[in-house]
């Protein structure tokens, strides 16, 4: 027997509620994932966040200091600070005495030395962290030392060079340094240093020479040296009895003098312990005037 349906669209699918239980679930699942999925998202970009947030400013420290007397500073960004010290045990005269660095209860000796001058903490912004020092011994012999420390309180460089620092000359990129120089003479003049970014001294330009006294030293034969010529050095036959002036020096291979006729001359020497030589020939033989002091 065979029924009719009046008003049944015969093209629609009859539902199963059982079928609309499991769509509904499987669009949960997805909702859930997607808010699960950003959440991680969200939990990925915090620790950046908080590191930057957290993250140690560093500043320039050029502190002058005294010795033998303690500072506090935080060496190893822990927030505590260690105690730091130079040392210069007081001696008999003419005795040395040894000059040390204390960080917490860890003593370095660094040299022996007749007196010392002045001293200085550094920190650059890269974090690098130094003692800058001078000492002297007799006719004004000195030397300008940096020890560098590393952030477990230990010292991991020492430097030193000839001569001791210039009055507020010191920043934490830049030293001047003054010194007495034996070269053609005894003479007294200033050199600019750059501190580096890892504490490193780097020369920066030739040692300048203060001759206020307008001393010379005088050819004793015709020579053959080094004139500037524009930006270039020609090599030119100088008489006799010609007088140099100085001006300048590396204090490795070259000396600069003006002449009389204001002539911008360079020497090429050597050294062997004490004495320097022009090709080969000990100065005193060429030019007359050489006083060593001391």
């Amino acid at each position: 027997m065979m029924f009719g349906c009046s008003g049944c669209n015969t093209n629609k699918v009859n539902e199963n509620p059982k079928n609309n239980e499991v769509e509904q679930e499987n669009n949960n699942i997805e909702k859930q994932a997607e808010q699960d999925n950003t959440e991680v998202k969200i939990d990925e970009a915090l620790p950046s966040f908080e590191a930057e947030s957290t993250q140690t400013v560093i500043n320039d420290v050029c502190e002058k200091i005294e010795f033998n007397k303690t500072i506090d500073f935080d060496v190893n960004l822990d927030g505590e600070k260690e105690v730091i010290s130079i040392d210069a045990p007081e001696v008999t005269d003419g005795d040395y005495r040894t000059i040390s660095i204390s960080i917490n209860d860890t003593t370095t000796e660094i040299v022996e030395a007749e007196s010392y001058g002045d001293a200085y903490l550094l920190q650059n912004e890269q974090g690098n962290i130094g003692l800058l020092f001078d000492v002297w011994w007799s006719n004004d012999v000195s030397k300008t030392y940096l020890c560098k420390i590393d952030r477990d309180r230990k010292i991991i460089g020492i430097e030193e060079i000839e001569g001791n620092m210039a009055e507020n000359s010191v920043t934490t990129s830049t030293l001047t340094i003054e010194n007495y120089i034996n070269l053609f003479g005894s003479w007294y003049g200033t050199c600019e240093y750059e501190i580096t970014s890892d504490l490193q001294l780097s020369i920066k330009e030739n040692f300048k020479i203060k001759n206020e006294d307008e001393r010379y030293i005088t050819s004793i034969k015709e020579l053959v040296l080094e004139v500037k010529e524009g930006e270039t050095w020609t090599a030119k036959p100088l008489k006799e009895n010609k007088k140099f002036y100085p001006i300048a020096t590396d204090n490795v291979e070259y000396m600069y003098f003006i002449t009389e006729e204001e002539e911008e001359v360079r020497i090429k020497f050597t050294r062997v312990d004490y004495q320097v030589y022009v090709n080969d020939v000990a100065i005193e033989e060429l030019f007359a005037g050489i006083e060593i002091a001391g």
